[in-house]
């Protein structure tokens, strides 16, 4: 007997793009959607934001310039002022705050960036936000570009758990995955999809089942093609993502459905 599906976790006010399999999906700028959400409703929040790299300067040739086109054309408008930036994401911080459960966490991907012979390091805004950081995970991903850096070529990136409270969850059963995360890059062919930053499932499904149990809520509020929404179905679990490119939710509609087909 097949099981029952899981009801999707719609918000009041708000008209899904998508609503199914316990998944439901928002087309909007996270700032028009989030602060509609009740507070203490979500279980758990996985997101990787745009890490404004101001695309519009890139230059390149061959391969580089394809994909510096490419992150153009489809990537979010990832040339902020910096200072904006960063008080966008402690918006975004103070959001996830007041939504997450006291049981809750956050997981935060995003990485050290160089500018100006200065280091902008993530946790220059992170430590200014009402969540406490639990632990910095290293994501290594087994290679990188930038060969002409002056420095040893970047090839990880961050995953910052925080938390709400000392009441969060922890399934002792996922302390084997250790503190560095050996994961390749997501390919856009792999997922064939135009994203040129797709989101490794792997990622969302370690931090799913490390803080979360059966029915529980995830979020994320940079969805893209729906990563950490397929892997909440993968698990078991209900999940709300937004996203402001259509072409995205589509896509992220076509991974919760395989994912809820091979469940």
């Amino acid at each position: 007997m097949p099981s029952k599906e899981l009801a999707a976790p719609t918000v009041r006010g708000l008209v899904p793009f998508y609503a199914r399999h316990g998944v439901a999906i928002y087309q909007g700028a996270w700032q028009d959607v989030v602060p509609k959400f009740r507070a203490n409703s979500i279980d758990c929040l996985v997101t990787s934001p745009p890490y404004n790299q101001r695309l519009d300067n890139l230059n390149g040739s061959g391969i580089h310039k394809r994909w510096a086109d490419n992150m153009r054309e489809r990537a979010y408008a990832d040339s902020v002022n910096e200072r904006i930036y960063q008080a966008e994401q402690l918006v975004l911080l103070d959001q996830a705050h007041r939504v997450l459960k006291p049981t809750g966490s956050l997981f935060y991907n995003h990485k050290p960036r160089y500018r100006d012979k200065h280091c902008l390091h993530p946790l220059d805004w992170l430590r200014q936000s009402k969540l406490r950081l639990r632990q910095e995970i290293i994501w290594s991903k087994n290679g990188g570009v930038a060969v002409n850096c002056r420095m040893f070529c970047p090839s990880d990136e961050r995953v910052f758990w925080l938390i709400k409270s000392d009441a969060f969850r922890w399934n002792q059963s996922q302390v084997g995955h250790c503190s560095v995360w050996r994961i390749p890059k997501a390919q856009p062919r792999d997922h064939g999809t135009r994203h040129p930053c797709p989101f490794p499932r792997e990622i969302p499904r370690r931090c799913i089942a490390a803080t979360t149990t059966a029915g529980d809520v995830v979020l994320d509020p940079y969805m893209g093609i729906g990563s950490s929404v397929a892997a909440a179905v993968e698990a078991g679990r209900r999940a709300i993502g937004v996203e402001l490119e259509r072409d995205y939710c589509e896509a992220a509609v076509e991974a919760v459905e395989r994912a809820a087909a091979a469940v």
